[in-house]
């Protein structure tokens, strides 16, 4: 398990990520915005996973792990999310992105993730 310091250093960095996203995202710039979600919650993972891996994953695909490690805690559904999610990471990036139709949902998500799911994993010890 990785150290509680590195821990919190990835949950405050994925916290100032999403401040970012949601400011942006206010100022009408929603690639910008989506991307930052998109980082803010592989930084919410990668706290979560860190919690319970003795190293930090250093890849973008972290999906597919969150929901190796944390299924029971987290359901189906929202694994899924996250997998698909995070999997997005590099195409807001570019000028021929598309948002989806849910963008300003997988935005919520994300707070939602980043500021209630995390927090209570961390807090209960399950993480």
């Amino acid at each position: 398990m990785v150290e509680h310091e590195a821990i919190r250093s990835y949950q405050a960095l994925s916290e100032e990520y999403l401040a970012a996203a949601e400011a942006v995202a206010a100022a009408g710039h929603l690639a910008p915005a989506y991307h930052n979600a998109l980082h803010a919650l592989e930084l919410a993972v990668k706290a979560a996973l860190a919690s319970r891996l003795p190293r930090v994953p250093r890849t973008h695909n972290v999906g597919g792990l969150l929901g190796q490690e944390f299924l029971d805690e987290l359901g189906a559904d929202v694994c899924a999310r996250v997998n698909r999610l995070v999997h997005a990471y590099d195409a807001p990036r570019y000028p021929d992105w598309e948002a989806p139709p849910d963008a300003r949902d997988d935005l919520a998500f994300i707070a939602t993730f980043v500021r209630g799911r995390l927090p209570r994993l961390l807090a209960e010890g399950r993480a």
